[in-house]
């Protein structure tokens, strides 16, 4: 039987529009990389994992909003303003894809096998700031960026990073290709992809 927990303190529920980008990180062909594995071994693997991702995101002045089983969310431009924000999560998606190709040089020296990740990146208006219920608050983002991110991050191979055209118009100095544009439902027109 469930009982509600008493209301956090101190705390509203509400939020604000803002500018933000989005990046959302996640491991390709997870399920076969753990099938062989058991439990405190795939706890193992992902703290790993997660511990050198997040370390990436902080420097780079990025927010974890919440880990979804391998997933990462996080952004950049809240709650404090971050002029670049676009740039600073190209920038952290490319430092992240280093860090994994290090770890995996050390992971296959161990004879263990590579752990690859896909990261999707969009930029936009979310609503950020406290979201739940009196019981159990979460200061998180929603909006049109996380979805759109969400699906780049779905579309994009192990070791890509694909972004809108927003963002990749915001780093005219780093070299994208064009991947074509995606049908986003709720959006009216296919968004331009880059990788």
């Amino acid at each position: 039987e469930g009982r509600a927990l008493p209301p956090v303190s101190g705390l509203r529920r509400g939020g604000e529009e803002r500018e933000v980008t989005v990046l959302i990180s996640d491991i390709r062909g997870f399920t076969p990389l753990t099938e062989k594995l058991g439990a405190a071994e795939v706890v193992e693997l992902l703290n790993e994992y997660l511990t050198l991702l997040v370390d990436v995101v902080i420097r780079h002045e990025g927010i974890i909003d919440k880990f979804m089983g391998d997933a990462i969310l996080c952004y950049f431009g809240a709650p404090v303003p971050l002029p670049e924000h676009r740039a600073r999560a190209v920038q952290a998606a490319l430092a992240m894809q280093e860090a994994l190709g290090a770890w995996n040089v050390r992971r296959l020296a161990a004879g263990l096998p590579v752990v690859a990740t896909g990261v999707g990146i969009a930029s936009g208006k979310v609503i950020v700031g406290n979201i739940g219920s009196p019981q159990r608050l979460e200061y998180t983002v929603i909006g049109d960026a996380v979805n759109l991110a969400s699906r780049l991050c779905g579309k994009a191979e192990a070791g890509e990073i694909v972004v809108t055209e927003g963002v990749r118009q915001a780093l005219p100095q780093v070299a994208f290709t064009s991947g074509g544009a995606i049908h986003v439902k709720g959006f009216e027109a296919p968004e331009a992809e880059y990788r």
